[in-house]
């Protein structure tokens, strides 16, 4: 891993000499979700390649000096992209609406978002009791006020319950709900048969300032969590998942 600045760095260059540790391009992927979110300013540092994603963060920005600090990967070194991801988790709300528009916690306890209501304005959460109606992470996270109604968004009002996934798993739901009947939590992927009773929920802070900037994050990363868990995805670098990947690009 190096810690570099954009002035002293051409990425172009490293990944022409497959430096930098990249995949193929998944949308939904910790790599690619930071980068959706990002000026094209900053997005024009990214080298460029079809299909490719690179395991390239970028930590903050002075304004002033033009100049970002980036986080990158070796591509002769063994898979460590936790690292960089916790280290963007682990910045301060302002440097992250800074860099991306809106702070996202990514895997926080309850008791930490609950604690910290301005620190956030999205979530991912682990619910590891999944299958109840109203699991109770979701429970006190709404009691809490914290949870915006997703029932307000047509597009994400209107989405199905996914009956087929990927092999290996079971259905995505399209939402939970609390009793009022509100769309509080949306999984980020299928029911995994090995681990029927765990799931990943996305979710928005209803008390954040950014919730419009929020909903526009997270049409699009639901829309990359269907098409990742849908069998439409073989998992693949073929010519139609190329085509049906355009529409996640930036």
């Amino acid at each position: 891993m190096a810690i570099v600045s954009s002035k002293d760095v051409d990425l172009q260059a490293l990944a022409d000499k497959k430096l930098i540790k990249h995949w193929w391009f998944i949308p939904n992927s910790g790599q690619v979700l930071p980068q959706w979110l990002l000026s094209d300013e900053l997005l024009s540092l990214l080298p460029s390649g079809i299909m490719q994603s690179y395991d390239i963060y970028f930590f903050d920005y002075d304004v002033e000096a033009a100049d970002t600090t980036i986080v990158i990967m070796n591509a002769n070194s063994v898979d460590a992209s936790n690292i960089p991801q916790a280290m963007l988790d682990m910045r301060n709300a302002n440097l992250k609406r800074n860099m991306e528009g809106i702070a996202r916690a990514e895997n926080w306890t309850v008791e930490r978002l609950i604690s910290n209501p301005e620190s956030w304005d999205t979530a991912t959460l682990l619910l590891s009791d999944a299958t109840k109606q109203f699991p109770d992470g979701l429970r006190l996270l709404d009691e809490a006020g914290l949870l915006f109604d997703f029932s307000q968004n047509s597009y994400l009002a209107s989405r199905q319950v996914m009956q087929k996934t990927q092999p290996g798993c079971s259905e995505m739901l399209n939402g939970y709900f609390n009793p009022d009947g509100k769309m509080i939590a949306i999984p980020v992927e299928a029911f995994q048969k090995a681990n029927p009773d765990e799931l990943q929920v996305f979710l928005v802070n209803a008390k954040s300032a950014h919730v419009k900037e929020a909903l526009e994050y997270g049409e699009h990363y639901i829309k990359a969590c269907e098409w990742v868990w849908s069998p439409a995805n073989t998992w693949e670098p073929t010519v139609v998942n190329e085509e049906l990947l355009k529409q996640f690009w930036r």
